[in-house]
């Protein structure tokens, strides 16, 4: 699957489990995700790190399609304006 399938398919299968509706706000993605990284800091250095740090990003992903961002392109530019700094 390509990083775009990725993220369409999870926000589907997200709101076909009710998790995401067009009642779910900003701050419900913030709790999410901060569920998410207390979860990925408990597991650091295990087994079930690489699992928590792909929830962390499906959630990021998740709330950029429920915004209509386009996630993709951004990280694009920010590497490419990163690569051109000097600090």
């Amino acid at each position: 699957m390509t990083i775009e399938q990725i993220i369409e398919r999870n926000y589907k299968a997200t709101v076909k489990r009710g998790l995401i509706s067009e009642s779910t706000v900003f701050k419900d993605f913030i709790n999410k995700l901060k569920e998410e990284v207390t979860e990925l800091e408990a597991e650091k250095f295990t087994d079930n790190m690489a699992v928590e740090m792909a929830d962390v990003a499906l959630v990021i992903f998740a709330m950029a399609e429920h915004y209509n961002i386009n996630l993709i392109a951004e990280m694009e530019r920010k590497t490419l304006y990163n690569e051109k700094r000097n600090d």
